[in-house]
C-alpha cells in the first residue's frame, strides 16, 4: 500500500493501440489502426499523495504492533499452559501421597476397632477420608490430561482427544 501510494508522486504513462477491419464484403474491407501514448502529470494534487503515503505507513505500523501483540499472547498462552502442566504433575504426586496416607490411616483405625480401642464412627470417618482422597487423585489425573491437551494445543502439536474419553 505504501509503494502504491508513493506511485502517485510519479507521472503516469498510458499506452493504447487498436487495429480493425471494416466493410460489408470480405475482399473490400478497409483497415484502420491507431496508437496512442499519454503522459499524466499531477501538478495540483495538494498534499493528498503525502497524506496517502502517511496513512499507509501508519497502517503498516499498526499491523506490526498487532503482530507483536499476537506473538506476546501466544507466548503467554504457551508459558501459562506449561506452568499448569507442571502444577498438575505436582498435584498428582500430592494426591497420591494423600491416598497412601488415607489407606494407612484406615488400616490403623480398623486395627484399633478390632481391638476395641476405636469406635465405628472412626472407621466410617477413615473410609470417608480414603474415598475423598481417591476422588481427589482421580480429579488430579483428569486435570493433568486437560492441562496436557491445553499445552499441546498451545504449542501447535496434534491433540488426541480420545485420551480424555478413556476416563
Amino acid at each position: 500500500a505504501i509503494k502504491f501510494a508513493q506511485g502517485d508522486f510519479w507521472p503516469q504513462v498510458n499506452a493504447r493501440g487498436n487495429y480493425e477491419w471494416r466493410g460489408s464484403e470480405f475482399n473490400n474491407q478497409k483497415r484502420s489502426w491507431d496508437v496512442g501514448v499519454s503522459l499524466d502529470i499531477s501538478l495540483f494534487s495538494g498534499f493528498g499523495t503525502v497524506a496517502s503515503v502517511s496513512k499507509a505507513r501508519k497502517i503498516l505500523l499498526e499491523l506490526e504492533h498487532q503482530k507483536l501483540d499476537i506473538s506476546d499472547q501466544i507466548e503467554l498462552e504457551v508459558y501459562s499452559a506449561l506452568l499448569n502442566l507442571k502444577a498438575s504433575y505436582a498435584e498428582i504426586g500430592a494426591t497420591r501421597q494423600l491416598v497412601l496416607s488415607a489407606e494407612e490411616n484406615l488400616r490403623v483405625i480398623e486395627g484399633l476397632y478390632k481391638q476395641g480401642l476405636a469406635n465405628f464412627i472412626d472407621v466410617i470417618d477413615a473410609q470417608s477420608s480414603l474415598t475423598s482422597a481417591r476422588t481427589q487423585y482421580i480429579q488430579a489425573i483428569y486435570n493433568h490430561h486437560i492441562n496436557e491437551t491445553d499445552y499441546r494445543r498451545a504449542i501447535g502439536a496434534e491433540v488426541d482427544y480420545r485420551v480424555l474419553e478413556e476416563y
